[in-house]
């Protein structure tokens, strides 16, 4: 199938090979050599906010089989199947069960331009077809993968740097999150669990010898003059009603990410046909189902919230970072498993939640509130949106031939 400016070749002539990785079970070690997993692929990158590692007898047996290379790219086979990722330059790792590598060749196609192009709906609709395998789980298998016909557009690999180039920008505000959320989890150990916040001379408080209290509901102690309050003091749930009707971007657990407030992919109301509820811009997230996911974050706009997402906000504008960080904090995901119901799928309810209690001095609350957590959060969530859609706009207008680079304003080429 010919278009204009545009040809069609097999993925198995674009790339040097396509190796299946081990199906064995990689034997899980705390830290060691990383691997490789589904939820790793993101976006054409690999994203190790959630991280698995193997033994060095382990990661050498899957090399052997498989061994990823700078601008190697690698594509999920399951669950779900056709996601990709490129391995970047410096990284040493081992692939887990159900990827395949793809051996790249530079002088067959652009591993930049290969990557978005299994990106676009093209590929993702010969996926779906190629899927039918007969079994209850999807699958991809290795010769239906070799036969994906990819598009070859006019000056792909330049194509392949622009969009390359709109991932980058993507990442980059990915960092600011990820940054943020990491400098404000600390001073929030800080300041909140171990009780070293400034005191009036600005040393640490309890490394200086600040007077230490015991409290009975905290069963432990905690600074002079501080108190004990449960969440709800602090906190109400949002269960409001869907008033607008129309297609509303819509947060659920499936596109919440673990271990990070980032909430940058976004799903539509018309995939839901109930159990949805008012978002506003800035609300606190929390994953009900499953806790141990460790799934909370920051409303990005207003839309809607699915009810496996439990929703809150805040009383006071200057409880908000301490609410937030409570929130994503390990301590916070594991008495959430502790008051959650149920065995198989473990669900804690919003009033569980908000029973919590916490140690809590309002003067220092309102002085962690000062730092702008949520405001930079949302704001790099919003630029990550809009080069999403700049990025699949033109990837879409490439892969048809509605788009030639050539045509593209200067600044955007």
């Amino acid at each position: 199938m010919n278009r204009s400016g545009i040809h069609i070749e097999r993925l198995d002539e674009l790339v040097a090979d396509v190796i299946d990785c081990p199906h064995s079970t990689p034997n899980w070690t705390p830290d060691g050599k990383r691997v490789v997993r589904n939820f790793n692929l993101k976006d054409g990158n690999l994203d190790f906010s959630d991280g698995y590692f193997v033994d060095e007898s382990t990661y050498l047996e899957r090399v052997r089989r498989a061994l990823p290379e700078p601008y190697d790219i690698i594509i999920s086979r399951e669950a779900p199947i056709g996601t990709v990722g490129i391995v970047p330059p410096g990284l040493e790792c081992c692939l887990g069960q159900r990827l395949v590598l793809l051996k790249t060749n530079p002088e067959r196609c652009s591993a930049k331009y290969l990557v978005f192009a299994l990106m676009s709906e093209y590929a993702k609709t010969q996926f779906r077809r190629a899927n039918a395998t007969g079994s209850i789980a999807s699958n991809l298998t290795i010769p239906a993968l070799r036969d994906i016909k990819v598009p070859i557009v006019e000056n792909c690999e330049s194509v392949g740097e622009l969009l390359w180039s709109i991932n980058s920008a993507i990442q980059l505000n990915s960092k600011i999150i990820e940054t943020t959320q990491a400098m404000m989890s600390t001073i929030y150990n800080y300041w909140f669990v171990q009780f070293d916040f400034p005191d009036d001379r600005g040393r640490p408080y309890r490394t200086s010898g600040g007077k230490m209290v015991w409290n009975e509901t905290l069963n432990r102690e905690i600074p002079y003059g501080w108190t004990a309050i449960q969440l709800q003091d602090i906190l109400r749930k949002n269960s409001r009603t869907l008033i607008n009707k129309s297609s509303q971007p819509t947060i659920d657990l499936s596109v919440m990410p673990s271990r990070s407030i980032g909430l940058s992919t976004l799903n539509s109301s018309d995939e839901f046909s109930s159990n949805l509820f008012g978002m506003h811009e800035g609300d606190i997230l929390f994953g009900g189902i499953r806790p141990y996911l460790k799934k909370a974050g920051i409303a990005p706009c207003n839309g809607a919230v699915a009810g496996t997402v439990r929703s809150f906000s805040v009383r006071r504008p200057e409880d908000y970072n301490f609410a937030m960080c409570t929130f994503a904090s390990d301590s916070m995901f594991d008495f959430a498993m502790r008051v959650s119901t149920g065995t198989r799928m473990p669900t804690v309810s919003s009033d569980a939640l908000l029973s919590r209690w916490v140690p809590y001095d309002e003067r220092t609350v309102a002085k962690f509130g000062m730092l702008n957590l949520k405001d930079t959060v949302i704001s790099s969530v919003k630029e990550i949106l809009q080069l999403k859609n700049l990025r699949d706009w033109l990837l879409q207008g490439f892969m048809s031939g509605q788009a030639k680079l050539s045509e593209l304003p200067e600044t955007t080429s």
